[in-house]
């Protein structure tokens, strides 16, 4: 078994703010723990939510065993009640795989991993490119709320066996399997 984590780059689309309550859209894309979208509207996945779609994988081959997601952020205040959340879809937001949430922590920190749910067909790395997320604040009226990343922790099961054939830099050997 082998992980790689990659994180929601807007590879296709996006990023998408159709309320116009983020600022700095793209910062929560960019891979850098350094910079954040923010927002202090209260969201849900239906309005003032800020959504990107496409990640930054790369096929590895093998089988996928496993996703878990979690996002870094940060909040205004360290009272109850306000969570930032990432919703995770498969391809056009055809399938809902779990979410991610982080409440009261006024401090930058790491959500909890959630384990995504198996997309329908099972996991592929042309699927994890193309997934979407919605981030959303619930609960931020007048805080202001920041998200940096949105990651994903994909399990899987190299490739084995192969041959390659044509090499002949050592006297004598002239396949090489691995």
């Amino acid at each position: 078994m082998a992980t790689v984590t990659v994180y929601f780059d807007c590879s296709d689309g996006g990023p998408s703010d159709p309320d116009g309550v983020w600022t700095n859209d793209s910062n929560a894309f960019n891979g850098s723990l350094s910079n954040a979208a923010t927002s202090s509207a209260d969201g849900t996945t239906s309005v003032g939510y800020l959504k990107g779609d496409g990640t930054n994988a790369t096929d590895l081959g093998g089988t996928i065993t496993q996703v878990r997601a979690r996002h870094y952020d940060s909040n205004g205040s360290s009272s109850s009640g306000l969570a930032r959340q990432a919703y995770i879809y498969t391809d056009g937001l055809a399938e809902s795989l779990g979410n991610t949430s982080r409440d009261a922590a006024s401090t930058a920190g790491y959500s909890s991993y959630t384990t995504l749910s198996t997309p329908s067909g099972g996991w592929t790395w042309s699927k994890i490119q193309a997934l979407e997320t919605k981030i959303i604040s619930s609960g931020a009226d007048t805080v202001t709320a920041s998200i940096y990343i949105v990651e994903l922790e994909v399990t899987y099961t190299p490739p084995t066996g192969g041959t390659l054939t044509g090499v002949s830099t050592m006297t004598g050997v002239s396949t090489i399997t691995f």
